[in-house]
């Protein structure tokens, strides 16, 4: 079993919050502290890296659904970058991949989050 672990990092005017191992109903609130600490940054442009995430439950993107939300308020996205399969079917299966950009590489989620003022 991989230990959960969670850090973020900023590349330019994008934060990058990456996850390791296991999101679910324990580990989801230290998911929810760690964008409440960019937020205080006034960080709303994040990319969360899931290429090191094995699981990925409801909590979880309950978490990211409520992230999402604030930062569309202050003008910003979340862009997801995902490597499992079973990740993105959570997104599937719920219809948030109708509402989160999700991409394969972490190079294409910073590229989108970083043109979004000429996409308005």
């Amino acid at each position: 079993m991989i230990e959960f672990s969670i850090s973020s990092e900023e590349n330019e005017e994008v934060s990058i919050i990456s996850i390791t191992g296991e999101v679910d109903i324990f580990t989801s609130p230290r998911l929810k502290e760690e964008f409440i600490k960019l937020f205080k940054q006034d960080q709303f442009r994040i990319v969360v890296n899931m290429l090191e995430t094995r699981y990925f439950d409801a909590s979880g993107l309950g978490v990211l659904a409520g992230a999402l939300k604030h930062c569309y308020k202050m003008g910003g996205s979340i862009a997801v970058v995902y490597a499992v399969p079973h990740i993105i079917r959570v997104f599937n299966i719920t219809g948030m991949d109708k509402v989160f950009k999700i991409f394969e590489t972490q190079k294409e989620a910073i590229s989108f989050l970083n043109n979004l003022d000429q996409s308005k």
